[in-house]
């Protein structure tokens, strides 16, 4: 298990990667929400999922898909994707697809795209889980602006009736949806409030984007049992990158030659 100050190398490490890889392929990619989840991300695969092959490990789950460059540039920090390769992102042919496809990166867990629909497929391998006897856990990392979908608060509401204390859902609180903010388009409220009335446990973290705070909000969920886990962490959209940073405008995006010299100055590359 890797120190916080480890973590925050191989998070770094890993925007370089994500970065790298959306420049050298040429394509569009969905780049703010995949920073803004990437600390969280590191963590969970450092301290839950080191053997990717083990077909009893824990699961990492993108509920919300579009942000499978994360994933690749985990994957790929982890040997299991080929440096190379990731320049093919999105090509013809490629393996690598812009939503998760399971048949391509088995590692990817399952196909996701349309948002709530991973949610509740997690909640489904964690109620096998538990009849199966298998202890290890189901996360599925989810956008705020999912939470706008009917079918996470039917999952919600599910899982908490079964107990699934081995599901944990990941909601990245970034604050924008595509391009508007999440409460300009519905207004959601306090997530907390709402998860704890469906009988969840909750931590809550004011920065998800604090390595520190994330390896607390961790540790704190190993103590929890008898309920399934929220965690909600405040983030930034397109962090670590100066000028995607709270940016509307970085959801979707290619990046530019002028655009990579400064990801390549606040990035260190």
């Amino acid at each position: 298990m890797s120190s916080v100050d480890e973590l925050q190398k191989k998070a770094k490490k890993c925007r370089q990667i994500l970065l790298k890889m959306v420049y050298d392929s040429k394509g569009v990619a969905h780049i703010g929400g995949s920073l803004s989840a990437m600390d969280m991300a590191v963590a969970v695969y450092d301290r839950y999922i080191n053997d990717l092959k083990d077909p009893n490990r824990s699961r990492f789950v993108l509920s919300k898909g579009h942000v499978v460059v994360m994933q690749y540039a985990i994957l790929a920090e982890k040997n299991i994707i080929p440096m190379e390769e990731l320049k093919t992102l999105k090509h013809i042919g490629t393996h690598l697809q812009g939503h998760p496809d399971i048949n391509k990166i088995p590692e990817t867990e399952m196909n996701t795209g349309l948002l709530g629909q991973g949610l509740a497929v997690a909640m489904g391998m964690s109620y096998a889980r538990k009849i199966n006897g298998n202890k290890n856990k189901i996360f599925a990392l989810c956008g705020d602006a999912e939470m706008h979908e009917g079918q996470i608060w039917e999952t919600v509401q599910q899982a908490a009736h079964f107990k699934l204390d081995n599901l944990v859902a990941i909601i990245d609180n970034n604050g924008l949806s595509s391009h508007d903010p999440v409460d300009d388009v519905i207004n959601l409220g306090s997530l907390e409030d709402k998860f704890k009335s469906f009988n969840w446990n909750v931590i809550t973290l004011k920065d998800g984007n604090n390595m520190s705070e994330v390896v607390k909000a961790l540790d704190n969920m190993d103590k929890l049992s008898g309920k399934p886990i929220a965690i909600i962490m405040k983030t930034i959209k397109g962090k670590g990158v100066s000028f995607l940073e709270n940016n509307p405008n970085c959801h979707s995006l290619t990046i530019s030659d002028k655009d990579y010299e400064q990801v390549k100055k606040d990035l260190d590359m």
